[in-house]
């Protein structure tokens, strides 16, 4: 049965103000000290939308998400599917060993990779199980020039790599 609209037990719609704080990240550091930094309802959409943007996530897209909730990424991922009505492949946490099973059984399009991942990756023995060619994009930091090139032409893909997400 419906609870009626004056019942205590039924929330009120709640309707945030886009400037009004609505989390607390710490970032990695990539650009100077790891720092708490507060972010507004607008930044969690904006990140989103400007990841759809540049990284070319289409209706439709698979993204694959390890990244803790605590870090940005891990936002900014939910926001882009959620946007684009895509695919969140969601891991715990990342695995050089799991990465092109997962990419390849889900047919990721899109992966955001932090650290060491790329390195990583590079280093794997048996690179037969690579991208079998859905994904498109890799989102990598921190900048490693020389080592993105060298994954891209391997795994046949883009590499973009940000800074400062955090604080845009």
């Amino acid at each position: 049965d419906a609870l009626p609209a004056s019942s205590p037990t039924v929330p009120a719609v709640v309707s945030p103000h886009p400037s009004e704080p609505t989390t607390i990240v710490y970032t990695s550091g990539t650009t100077g000290p790891s720092k708490g930094v507060v972010l507004c309802h607008h930044h969690q959409f904006f990140t989103g939308a400007n990841l759809v943007e540049q990284f070319r996530v289409a209706p439709g897209s698979a993204l694959y998400h390890y990244s803790p909730f605590n870090h940005v990424t891990g936002r900014q991922l939910v926001v882009a599917a959620m946007l684009t009505r895509g695919t969140l492949v969601m891991r715990p946490r990342f695995s050089p060993t799991r990465f092109w099973t997962d990419i390849n059984d889900h047919a990721v399009t899109h992966a955001i990779t932090l650290g060491s991942a790329v390195p990583l990756l590079m280093d794997v023995g048996d690179q037969s199980s690579g991208n079998a060619g859905a994904l498109r994009y890799v989102w990598a930091s921190p900048a490693m020039p020389r080592l993105y090139a060298e994954f891209a032409d391997r795994f046949d893909l883009k590499v973009c790599s940000p800074y400062g997400s955090t604080e845009v």
